[in-house]
């Protein structure tokens, strides 16, 4: 059994077209609002331009048959959804656009063309003014801790992800990948490196890991050090006076040999002057210096007396002799006086020199002069033997200097050998390894450009017919809603059932609305 029906409340819609009557002003003033915001929103707003390129994905060694397994057993016939997925999240990832950034630098997209007109002057004021009021309210929102604050960086890389979309055309093995800016060549240049970099890194991932930055890695390191080596070779042989180190060697080896008989025979004369020396001191030290030569002898005076004393006697005797006898006393006297005188004479005949002359010892001064001769030959046979000493000394050190050099040269050569060896090596594994890549890169690399980037002809953004169209829609259905929303609050009655529910007392007539 149905039990009993109540009745419903009705609302009653008479009330609203005499309402939107009696607010028509307003709701057309907000209507023509919010249209001009819309068309203001138009004309500020900088035009976006669409950029579309097209990817196909062909079959890649991800698509290969495994080692144990022939391409007979294995079917494969496209990417699977999941790779094409994949691929697409890999395009669309963070780290892709940032280095998209890296790669073209923020400047990149800073710049803008200048404003020429005065409606592209004033478009840019109004861009520069709403950037700088939500700049403002970012500052408050970082403030008040309700956002983080970001670097420029990242700010540009999240407004250039969400200008990209990829997506699959159809459950086929294309992609488009879109990407909106204001500049078209900004836009195809962000499209390009985007592309170029997923390629190369979708290469990476399926390459040998770092083979070839290896091997270039150690042959450029090899390649420093044989520069090195052949610097320091290069500059041992400056360094020395001839770089034919094996004649240079001979030539100083003889002259070595020349400068020892030298010295041998100085150092003979050495000694054999030195021991003739002192016998020269030895004789001149026994001969006189000066020898005698011619002499002037003469009697002495008391000679030369006596004499005259015994003519006088004699000459008296004879007198004498005539008058007086021989044996008289006077004769007798003046014999004896006589004898006597005569063995006076006698005993003082002796010559007395008057005169001598002597002369150089030339024998000595023969002698003096050879010895000093020798002397001077000694001491220049000293200084002789000393500077052939040296000289000596100093090619014996050059030979051991060249010694030294030759066998640094021996080393130099075979680590240069051992050095060069390696880098030949792995400059000839790393010319392989690339050639390797380059033939594999069609092989892995499974993406390929159908379509380049290109821009669009007119801008997708803003839509200007959307914006006027839904700023005159949304300014008259809004309008409405907010009119009729403020009647239905206010505390009125706006039929004769709803006057009864709230007097509590039924509604008999109604009088007709009378003009004052």
């Amino acid at each position: 059994m149905l039990g009993t029906l109540t009745r419903l409340p009705t609302f009653n819609t008479q009330w609203i077209i005499p309402t939107l009557v009696r607010r028509w002003g307003w709701i057309v003033a907000c209507t023509l609002a919010v249209f001009l915001a819309g068309f203001a929103a138009v004309i500020i707003l900088q035009p976006q331009y669409a950029i579309a390129t097209t990817l196909i994905f062909k079959v890649g060694r991800e698509q290969e048959p495994p080692p144990l397994m022939t391409k007979e057993m294995f079917i494969s016939g496209t990417l699977r959804p999941e790779a094409i997925a994949a691929k697409i999240e890999l395009l669309e990832s963070q780290y892709l656009m940032a280095e998209v950034v890296r790669t073209l630098g923020e400047d990149f997209f800073k710049r803008s063309a200048p404003a020429e007109t005065v409606f592209q002057r004033v478009r840019a004021l109004a861009r520069s003014v709403l950037q700088t009021l939500s700049g403002w309210a970012e500052e408050v929102l970082i403030f008040i801790g309700y956002s983080q604050r970001v670097s420029p960086t990242d700010k540009l890389v999240a407004r250039l992800r969400s200008d990209l979309s990829a997506e699959q055309v159809k459950r086929s093995d294309v992609v488009a990948v879109s990407f909106t800016h204001a500049d078209k060549e900004v836009g195809v240049k962000v499209l390009e490196t985007l592309v170029a970099l997923f390629i190369q890194r979708n290469i990476d991932v399926y390459r040998t890991p770092f083979a070839l930055d290896f091997l270039a890695s150690e042959t450029n390191q090899f390649r420093r050090t044989l520069d090195a080596l052949e610097a320091q070779r290069l500059e041992l042989q400056r360094s020395s006076d001839n770089p034919a180190l094996t004649e240079e060697r001979t030539a100083w080896v003889d002259q070595l040999r020349q400068l020892n008989g030298q010295l041998e025979t100085s150092m003979s004369e050495v000694r054999r002057l030195q021991a003739e020396v002192p016998l020269d001191r030895s004789t001149v030290g026994n001969l006189e210096r000066r020898v005698t030569g011619t002499k002037a002898l003469k009697r002495s005076a008391v000679a030369e007396g006596l004499d005259t004393r015994l003519t006088e006697l004699e000459s008296r005797y004879q007198q004498r002799r005539d008058v007086f006898q021989e044996d008289s006393e006077p004769m007798k006297a003046l014999a004896q006086e006589i004898e006597r005188v005569k063995q006076a004479i006698k005993d003082n005949n002796v010559l007395v020199t008057v005169g001598e002359n002597s002369e150089l010892n030339t024998t000595r001064i023969q002698i003096e002069r050879e010895m000093l001769s020798k002397r001077i030959l000694l001491e220049g046979e000293k200084a002789r033997a000393d500077y052939l000493r040296l000289a000596a000394a100093d090619v014996q050190t050059r030979l051991m200097r060249m010694a030294e050099t030759a066998k640094k040269m021996r080393e130099l050569d075979r680590e240069i050998a051992a050095v060069e060896k390696d880098y030949l090596s792995y400059r000839g594994r790393m010319e392989d390894m690339r050639m390797s890549e380059a033939m594999d890169k069609a092989r892995i690399s499974n993406v390929a450009v159908f379509a380049p980037p290109v821009a669009s002809i007119e801008p997708v953004r803003p839509r200007k017919l959307l914006f006027v169209l839904g700023g005159l829609l949304a300014g008259l259905f809004g309008s409405i809603g907010v009119v009729l929303t403020l009647e239905l609050l206010r505390p009125s009655v706006h039929s004769r059932q709803s006057l009864a529910t709230v007097l509590g007392v039924p509604v008999l007539g109604r009088l007709p609305e009378v003009a004052a």
